[in-house]
């Protein structure tokens, strides 16, 4: 079953924002960064991490636990969480199930924005068909192309697409950085707001840009005007 870590925003900074974290793992696994949790709490955000379950050839189930988790987070008002401002985000795998999550979700309940770290989008990229195959981890080793193409998502984005922050490094091996391009000109080209910052250096993580990335999450943030109390 799908369980949701909570860490409470700092009560006197509270913004009312909320976001739900899709951990990576290539959809064989989950990797949780309780550090970034605990930061953005520091900064009057409340974070969700989202232990989803492993779609072992369901990929349905992964997208229902992001879609509950986002659903459940509007309700914590006791929490001052303002339920029109609840976003979310995921690193790698964890990314892809984000934009997915986005974008499949009825437009009344999209999440507010999304924040994607290297996101694994493009699932008939040639590099997730490797020994680990992580699009047959989520479809079943037998799928189609053409059903990979179908959970690809710059092949979702509508002028509903939430707001979205791209964040990824030059020599990033796992996820080629020009992998999530296609998202973010679809983005612009239905007329979303969205950034994209491809940092110099860091492989498939953001660990040598931290402080970098965590300011520009909060400016934009801010620039959406969602940190205002």
């Amino acid at each position: 079953s799908c369980e949701l870590y909570i860490f409470k925003a700092d009560a006197e900074k509270n913004t009312g924002v909320a976001i739900a974290i899709c951990p990576g793992g290539g959809y064989m696994r989950l990797g949780f960064n309780v550090p970034t949790a605990k930061w953005f709490a520091s900064n009057g955000i409340t974070v969700a991490l989202v232990k989803y379950r492993l779609p072992n050839g369901y990929k349905e189930v992964p997208l229902e636990d992001a879609m509950g988790a986002l659903r459940y987070l509007r309700t914590r008002t006791d929490l001052g969480i303002d339920p029109a401002k609840v976003g979310i985000s995921g690193n790698s795998a964890g990314g892809h199930l984000s934009a997915w999550t986005s974008n499949a979700m009825p437009d009344e309940e999209k999440p507010a924005f999304a924040i994607l770290h290297y996101p694994a989008i493009d699932r008939n990229a040639p590099l997730y068909l490797n020994t680990f195959n992580t699009t047959g981890s989520l479809l079943g080793m037998d799928y189609a192309e053409a059903e990979a193409e179908a959970i690809s998502a710059q092949n979702m984005v509508t002028a509903k697409t939430p707001p979205t922050l791209l964040m990824l490094c030059d020599d990033d091996k796992t996820v080629p950085p020009t992998s999530p391009l296609d998202y973010y000109e679809a983005l612009i080209r239905h007329g979303v707001k969205a950034s994209i910052h491809i940092f110099p250096k860091g492989g498939h993580s953001l660990k040598h840009s931290l402080e970098e990335s965590r300011t520009l999450t909060l400016d934009w943030l801010d620039w959406l005007g969602l940190l205002k109390k």
